[in-house]
């Protein structure tokens, strides 16, 4: 019997059963996929990958006529090829790394037979204490033929770009897929359903990405819902429906960006007396404890917490839990301020409270147009935001929010101010090297 069994071998997975190897437990973790998990295969690092090439080339072309000539594009098979040089060694390696440290690695779909319990393959293995850290899938869609769609796993191993992609769901993986797509060649369309795309990020900023969305030729439909896909000819159709009238949109391929859903049923928790929601994920408490089997705790995508699905909070909740198992529930979790990024071009961020949230609580918002800042204007950067939320009373930034090609590195500067509540008033005696996009900071305040 182990000590603890570990599903999932993401960021969640090893960071658990690092920690509790380390600290003497007989450990094996268990993944039914190549192990690394998704931010690593199949999401955060080989995308970044392929973006920064259409960040170059974005940047080459604000620049043309000005002092840059000639012309660049995507060569996407050579881009493609570069890309997998960051992740085809990487599952051989983590499972190395496991094995040389004394865990056990199995490969396998997981399920519980019971409380104490799984099967994996025919095999039926015991363990104390389960650590799930299963991830997450692309939702089930109500569209008919949705069985044609492509996943973000299938678009990052295309080893030609097509000529035309339709995008269903208005989330970050069409968006940062379309901006791609379209500066590779490709024909864009992205059908989201409702009148907001990009939620959970400041709608005016959203608004101002979709206008520049459409200035390159990404062609961004809201209040458009997919009704079906059917094939024709070497591509698809997808029939849909835009407020009461029918439309009809052509793709080579057809990827799904609507959302993901936490990957539990295929595990059998009700054998193990286990709490979960297939929607939302496993149900856990203050310390990431299964709120019915007390030796079950989950983190990262498939748990039902109140943090955002994203791989550093997935890290940071596996933390939470590794220190829980070995301290018999001495830390409830908490939450700082979370960033979160859409690696569009330009980049939109987001941290803390929204500005709708701060229009009804009275809070100062400060929206700058920074496009003629020295910062972008010698970048020739024509989209350039920035939005800050002031408590002035306290003295304190509690939200940021910005679309501009520095806004990921703008985005953590700013949760540092949140997360340790610095002064906003500080930021403008604060010497930061000049000109940076640091030493914009205090004009904001």
């Amino acid at each position: 019997m182990y000590d603890v069994i570990v599903i999932g071998s993401g960021s969640a997975g090893m960071t658990t059963a690092g920690s509790l190897n380390e600290a003497g437990w007989k450990t094996a973790i268990i993944d039914e996929r190549p192990f690394g998990g998704t931010c690593a295969l199949r999401g955060c690092d080989p995308k970044k990958v392929l973006i920064h090439a259409s960040e170059v080339l974005e940047q080459a072309q604000r620049l043309k006529g000005i002092g840059l000539e000639g012309s660049l594009s995507i060569h996407w098979e050579d881009l493609m090829n570069f890309k997998r040089t960051f992740v085809q060694e990487v599952p051989e390696t983590i499972e190395q790394s496991l094995k040389d440290s004394g865990i056990d690695t199995l490969h396998g779909r997981a399920r519980f037979i019971d409380h104490e319990t799984i099967e994996l393959d025919g095999r039926q293995i015991k363990s104390k204490k389960f650590v799930l850290a299963t991830g997450a899938s692309p939702a089930e869609l109500p569209v008919e033929g949705a069985g044609y769609m492509l996943s973000s796993d299938d678009f990052l191993e295309l080893d030609h770009l097509p000529s035309s992609i339709v995008f269903i769901g208005g989330g970050y993986i069409s968006f940062e897929f379309a901006h791609l797509a379209k500066r590779a060649g490709a024909d864009v369309h992205i059908l989201q359903r409702g009148g907001r795309a990009l939620k959970g990020f400041d709608t005016e900023l959203v608004e101002k990405l979709i206008d520049y969305s459409e200035s390159i030729g990404v062609h961004v439909h809201l209040h458009t819902e997919a009704a079906e896909i059917i094939p024709e000819g070497q591509g698809y159709k997808v029939h849909a429906e835009k407020e009461g009238t029918a439309e009809m949109f052509y793709g080579d391929i057809i990827v799904h960006g609507s959302g993901r859903t936490p990957n539990v049923k295929a595990l059998e928790l009700e054998n193990a007396g286990a709490a979960y929601d297939e929607k939302h994920g496993i149900t856990v408490n203050e310390y990431l404890q299964n709120t019915t089997n007390e030796n079950i705790y989950a983190a990262g995508d498939c748990a039902d917490t109140s943090g955002s699905p994203l791989t550093p909070l997935a890290g940071f909740e596996a933390g939470y839990v590794s220190t829980n198992l070995l301290e018999n529930n001495s830390t409830p979790v908490h939450y700082g301020p979370i960033a979160s990024a859409a690696f569009t071009v330009p980049g939109l961020t987001a941290v803390g409270m929204t500005g709708e949230k701060a229009s009804t609580n009275g809070l100062s918002i400060v929206t700058e147009d920074v496009s003629s800042w020295f910062t972008y204007k010698h970048k020739n950067e024509k989209t350039a935001f920035v939005k800050l939320i002031i408590d002035k009373e306290r003295d304190t930034v509690v939200g940021a929010h910005a679309l501009n090609s520095d806004a990921a590195s703008f985005i953590n500067y700013m949760t540092l101010v949140i997360q340790h509540e610095i002064p906003a008033s500080s930021l403008s005696q604060t010497m930061f090297a000049y000109p940076t996009n640091a030493s914009d900071l205090q004009y904001f305040v």
